[in-house]
């Protein structure tokens, strides 16, 4: 009778060791996923607050002070060489590199990246929107608010990059060939005048909307470090920590297309390069380096290293060395004054690790850092597409 009892009462213990077990098994599961979902949290805080915020607003500023002073420039009876106004672009060039890889939310809406700067342009669709409005007159009547009608390669810093050389005929005795931006001779003459003050206002304008869709109480902050199933976008917090790591791995990637392989091509082949942003203002250099310096920030900020360094030890010495070489190289590459398109073959060391390390940077984030975290990145934002 006893052994009847125990063999019909062992299947039942056995399996109320195997429910306990799964139970286990499935509660650590549960615990580690919360623990990893407020771990990413806490790296898009970290993100948001200390990399997104400050620059944001940094652009708002730059973007403000260059209105401001071009404005007062053209009203002045003798503007003279206008450093300040050199200066004043420089920063808000530099201010723009470090926010336009931000290509989601609020800088995906209204066509703001491409009103801001139109790149990129290998085709100099810029410059030949400005021939068409400078040869329909409108140059002497545009306006802050009229200028939003017309072509958004005309709006904003780009444009801006090239209106002295767009009417060079007309102020042809001002002109000092090659080093045109120190003195912005436009700046003396009622012809590009309205247009530079429209554009600059116009660029201040977008920075003011990016900053208030982000700061706002229902804004992109919020939405980021709210995200949950209610919300329409981000329907979890991976997803709202996925859209991050993919903003770092398509800046990474138009780094390499749009700025590098130009100057690679030239340097190697010594044939012009076509569609460098902001070479003809002689910013080209401070652009590239204010762009890596942005992606690197963005990069320590999301810090995934942790995720995967102890599967992949390799990592742990490459990561710091691809970091270090994005930056010292970047920093060693010379541009030629324009009109000269040609970089120097000296140049093309640099340039080729550049190339390398941003593709290869991409390409580990994409596919081990990323999905290390639990997080998944399209082939699509993974190519820049």
């Amino acid at each position: 009778m006893a052994g009847h009892v125990n063999r019909l009462f062992f299947p039942v213990i056995a399996l109320a060791g195997f429910v306990s077990a799964v139970t286990f098994f499935v509660s650590a599961g549960q615990a580690q996923q919360s623990t990893g979902r407020t771990d990413l949290k806490q790296r898009i805080e970290t993100v948001v607050n200390e990399h997104v915020l400050p620059r944001v607003r940094g652009l708002e500023v730059t973007t403000s002070e260059l209105a401001t002073t071009v404005r007062s420039a053209c009203q002045a009876k003798n503007p003279g060489r206008n450093e300040d106004v050199t200066g004043k672009f420089a920063a808000a060039v530099r201010a723009w590199a470090s926010v336009s890889h931000l290509n989601f939310g609020p800088l995906a809406v209204e066509a703001r990246r491409e009103r801001m700067a139109f790149l990129p342009d290998p085709r100099g669709i810029v410059r030949r929107q400005l021939v068409r409005l400078s040869r329909s007159g409108s140059f002497e009547k545009i306006t802050a608010k009229s200028i939003t009608e017309h072509s958004v390669a005309v709006q904003g810093l780009t444009a801006l990059d090239q209106i002295p050389f767009i009417q060079k005929e007309r102020i042809r005795n001002d002109i000092r060939e090659g080093r045109i931006i120190v003195e912005w001779p436009f700046l003396r003459t009622p012809v590009n005048c309205p247009l530079a003050v429209a554009i600059t206002a116009n660029t201040a304008a977008i920075a003011r909307d990016l900053r208030a869709e982000w700061t706002n109480e229902k804004g992109w902050r919020t939405r980021l470090l709210s995200a949950g199933p209610d919300d329409p976008i981000y329907r979890s917090t991976e997803e709202a920590a996925a859209e991050l790591v993919k903003a770092l791995t398509t800046a990474l990637d138009g780094i390499n297309k749009h700025q590098i392989l130009p100057l690679q091509n030239s340097s190697q082949y010594q044939r012009p390069a076509r569609g460098v942003p902001f070479f003809k203002t002689e910013l080209s250099r401070v652009y590239l380096i204010a762009s890596i310096d942005a992606a690197i920030d963005l990069y320590e900020k999301l810090n995934l290293e942790p995720y995967v360094i102890k599967k992949k030890p390799w990592l742990k010495t490459w990561l710091p060395e691809t970091i270090s070489s994005l930056r010292e190289n970047s920093a060693k590459i010379t541009y030629p004054v324009w009109p000269v398109h040609v970089f120097a073959k000296e140049n093309y060391d640099h340039i080729r690790n550049l190339e390398r390390f941003t593709r290869g940077l991409s390409k580990v984030v994409a596919t081990e850092l990323g999905p290390a975290a639990g997080l998944t990145v399209g082939f699509n934002q993974v190519d820049g597409d």
